[in-house]
């Protein structure tokens, strides 16, 4: 398969500086001009975040969130500063088919006597409200000098080990999605029908479709898909065999086409194996997900990318560093070769899942989890 790859960036500034220089914020530092002055007011590129369709209905909010935090910044005699970058990678192979593939990242900035310039790198996604949450928290470390001595972390191969909430994430957008019958059957997954009663992972990976199980996540869909079939809880890998597709289906209203779905997607737990403290405790270098932001699989290259919200580096069982917005990257079929352990602990919660546009509620569950050797990069880091 040949693959052809063309990148190109685009970035937006928002700005709202009292200041007699103007003041260019590049990688974490400020660079002065001098002899110029220019009062730089707010800006953004409304009409950019439409065409990206990062966010839907009212684009106000940005407006709203950047300017919170910068009267939060202005209180402590601070300045405040962001940049959006949009990062957009168009990837043809040869059956002329393209797919491009679009990251988004906010750079918050706070500086104070043009100076001292501290940032967070913020995976950018369309959940608005939990954004806004996750920048407004950031915001507050950054201005607490005692928590934001963070600089850019440059990652490189080691462990990763997930709580139980990150593999839950995880489990369903990394495993989960490309198992849908619908992908599989019009060749949009890796997974094809041949690989059905084949071994696609270790012995020890079961996971289910259990939309029966729901109740205790505060969920109850009923006894029937969105066709009519029955909703039983069915194993999809089983001793790392896969026995079945996803077949049940779901849509998001009733006008809408019924797509092959998730309900409860959850990977059980080893019961022969650790918790998330003891696997912590025997780890000589890795770093432990405790949230992930957003994900995806990316058909074209055969790899899958996550973006991780808040994370610790360990090594020899104690933690030596926090992170932030680090990003995993690997194949999918390695996944298989990669899983190193699956903890005795679990956890289950509800999340949202968009398909062609039709955004539904999920569960998902999982214990924690290891992989080993994989891609570690990018982010924020802080020494202990």
């Amino acid at each position: 398969m040949t693959v052809i790859e063309n990148k190109y960036e685009r970035k937006i500034r928002y700005e709202n500086a009292n200041t007699a220089a103007e003041e260019k914020i590049i990688s974490g530092l400020i660079e002065k001009k001098d002899d110029l002055i220019k009062k730089t007011e707010k800006r953004i590129d409304v009409e950019f975040f439409d065409q990206i369709r990062i966010f839907k209905g009212n684009n106000d909010e940005l407006y709203t969130v950047f300017d919170k935090m910068y009267k939060a910044c202005e209180f402590y005699d601070k300045k405040f500063a962001a940049i959006v970058t949009q990062e957009l990678r168009e990837v043809s192979w040869c059956e002329g088919k393209k797919k491009t593939d679009i990251k988004n990242v906010i750079r918050i900035m706070v500086h104070q006597n043009n100076s001292d310039c501290k940032y967070r790198d913020i995976p950018f996604f369309s959940n608005k409200k939990r954004l806004n949450e996750i920048m407004l928290k950031e915001l507050s470390e950054l201005l607490d000098d005692s928590k934001c001595s963070y600089k850019e972390f440059k990652g490189g191969k080691m462990d990763v080990i997930f709580s139980p909430r990150a593999a839950a994430y995880f489990v369903h957008e990394i495993l989960g999605h490309p198992l849908e019958l619908d992908l599989i059957s019009t060749n949009k997954s890796i997974y094809k029908e041949k690989n059905i009663d084949e071994k696609i992972m270790p012995e020890y990976i079961n996971v289910s479709e259990c939309p029966e199980d729901t109740r205790q996540i505060g969920m109850i869909y009923g006894d029937y898909d969105d066709e009519g079939k029955d909703l039983i809880n069915t194993d999809i890998i089983k001793g790392g065999v896969l026995v079945s597709p996803i077949t049940y289906k779901r849509c998001s209203e009733m006008k809408r086409e019924t797509l092959n779905r998730m309900h409860n997607f959850i990977l059980r737990p080893n019961e022969s194996g650790c918790s998330l403290d003891r696997i912590i405790a025997r780890s000589s270098n890795a770093i432990v997900i405790d949230d992930v932001l957003y994900g995806y699989y990316n058909l074209a290259m055969g790899d899958f990318m996550l973006y991780c919200g808040k994370s610790r580096r360990v090594k020899n069982g104690e933690v030596v560093s926090y992170h932030f917005g680090v990003r995993i990257n690997e194949k999918i079929l390695e996944l298989k070769n990669i899983i190193k352990e699956i903890g005795n602990d679990y956890n289950a919660t509800l999340g949202f899942c968009s398909k062609q546009n039709q955004i539904i509620t999920v569960g998902m569950g999982a214990p924690s989890m290891v992989l080993s050797d994989i891609n570690v990069t990018g982010g924020s880091e802080n020494v202990i």
